[in-house]
């Protein structure tokens, strides 16, 4: 069985030189760090976790990698324009292992919405809800990709194939 293989999957994502991207729950960065690789000095990627000292961590990792393009941002994104990035100013926005933590799902959602630009990508990464999926959380409130798929309340242009044998991956367009 495979686990998620961070690089991998933000290669299949396809950021590009130059993106902006937002990387909604992005914790201590274990995305956030290859996201900022993908996208070059020419891109931005906007770090955005309500947990301070994984922000620090961040941060330290990114001096310590030479990365000067991710751009960390304090905020909870179950409240209205809770990011405080601008409408319409990311190419992609990611959340990954985010929305299983959260009782506003529906917010989260909408706050990516509202921050994507036209045919911008918004991915889902969360945790596979099998079964036999031994490090998935124990609550109730992981979602099925059929369930996400009705609360972004469209269809997925594709699946993420990288994302492991325990999470799935969706892209959507705005």
């Amino acid at each position: 069985m495979d686990f998620l293989n961070p690089q991998k999957l933000i290669y299949e994502i396809g950021l590009r030189p130059g993106d902006r991207v937002a990387d909604f729950g992005s914790g201590s960065g274990i995305l956030t760090v290859f996201m900022a690789q993908a996208v070059a000095k020419s891109g931005e990627v906007s770090a955005v976790d309500v947990q301070s000292r994984a922000l620090e961590i961040l941060e330290s990792r990114a001096e310590i990698l030479d990365l000067h393009n991710i751009k960390t941002i304090h905020a909870d994104l179950e409240k209205d324009r809770g990011s405080g990035l601008a409408d319409e100013s990311q190419d992609t926005v990611i959340l990954a292992n985010i929305l299983f933590q959260s009782e506003k799902k529906e917010n989260i959602i909408r706050e990516a919405k509202r921050v994507l630009k036209a045919r911008g990508k918004l991915v889902v990464v969360d945790w596979n809800p099998h079964p036999k999926n031994f490090f998935m959380p124990k609550d109730n409130r992981v979602f099925s990709s059929e369930e996400i798929i009705d609360l972004v309340n469209q269809d997925p242009e594709r699946e993420l194939k990288q994302a492991g044998d325990f999470y799935f991956g969706l892209v959507f367009r705005k």
